[in-house]
């Protein structure tokens, strides 16, 4: 039940507008089904050179420390997003406005977007946040917005800075690892945005061969994307078929046990069956019995088994059905 129902929400698609046009866009490994990083280069590169996506956006994952006026520090999981993420996933702030192009310029304000368990948790639900200072990983930033309840994206976030890539030197842009998504343009499938990427990569390769010659960028669904799931999903790696067989193993080892339980408990009841069939208790009759004693019990063991298979599936995943990257990160690497 557990390792299925990690597939189903690793593929389901988010609670968004047209969640199917969402895409996410990262290199893989041409020898071998492996995510590769997808850095600042290949974002820039992307957005300025496909045409099958309306919009693109970048996320740089995060944790910044939050430090309030009254003095309280605590880490909170966080990003750095264009603002291109917003109009992607177009989802209104619930306060105040989202993070603005001009956010992202150098020299800008320092801005910051926070979620809305953060504001509550934090800040009071202060309908009058928008507008304080807060010092964000170092940083005095001012709040310009509160995210409804439930937008953690791109990955169970509860703050968002502007990420500014065109200050960046070449060092700066080789080591951050982003998370690149964008919504496809009015009729573009997914098959062709592919298509299209697949010959921009050919070309990437061709003028930076030390480090894209073994890349082969791909276009997948947003929840399989942003959780660096292979593009196949779950069922296309050879481990996950390990999980049920595990699963029947674990299972197989209590039902042995229990057999040997009954079979005990029947081996010391020799002397009531054998009044029982003094009395003329038939042979069927005893039989039919201890059949229905033992239905009971796996009755009762298979109810409560699969109880807690429930309880233990339902607590696997995150908000909007999209499981923790680092839990998924555990499970297969």
């Amino acid at each position: 039940v557990i390792p299925f129902h990690v597939v189903n929400a690793t593929e389901a698609p988010p609670p968004l507008d047209e969640s199917d046009r969402i895409q996410v866009l990262r290199n893989s490994d041409v020898a071998r089904p492996v995510v590769r990083p997808t850095y600042v280069y290949d974002f820039v590169r992307w957005r300025e050179e496909l045409t099958s996506f309306e919009i693109l956006g970048a996320a740089f994952d995060g944790v910044y420390n939050i430090i309030s006026e009254d003095g309280r520090a605590a880490p909170v999981e966080g990003a750095e997003v264009t603002a291109s993420t917003f109009d992607i996933l177009r989802v209104p702030p619930f306060l105040g406005r989202p993070l603005i192009a001009a956010d992202e310029e150098v020299g800008a304000p320092d801005v910051v977007v926070i979620g809305h368990d953060l504001w509550e948790s934090r800040f009071g639900s202060d309908p009058e946040v928008v507008g304080r200072t807060i010092r964000v990983g170092g940083v005095r930033r001012t709040v310009v917005g509160v995210m409804p309840k439930e937008f953690l994206y791109p990955l169970l976030d509860h703050i968002w800075v502007p990420l500014q890539v065109r200050g960046l030197t070449d060092d700066q842009r080789q080591e951050r690892m982003l998370r690149v998504f964008g919504r496809l343009a009015d009729a573009v499938s997914p098959e062709q945005a592919q298509a299209e990427l697949t010959m921009l990569g050919r070309r990437m390769a061709t003028d930076r061969p030390e480090t894209h010659a073994q890349l082969r960028p791909e276009v997948v669904p947003f929840t399989i994307g942003i959780n660096r799931v292979p593009k196949g999903g779950l069922r296309a790696l050879p481990q996950f078929y390990l999980f049920p067989f595990f699963a029947l193993l674990m299972l197989l080892f209590p039902t042995l046990n229990i057999g040997m339980l009954i079979l005990v408990r029947t081996s010391t009841r020799s002397s009531e069956l054998a009044v029982r069939t003094a009395l003329g208790a038939s042979r069927m009759r005893i039989v039919l019995q201890l059949f229905v004693e033992s239905l009971v019990l796996a009755v009762l063991a298979t109810g409560v088994g699969l109880l807690v298979s429930s309880w233990a599936a339902g607590r696997i995943g995150a908000a909007d059905g999209i499981i923790t990257g680092w839990t998924l990160e555990a499970i297969l690497w």
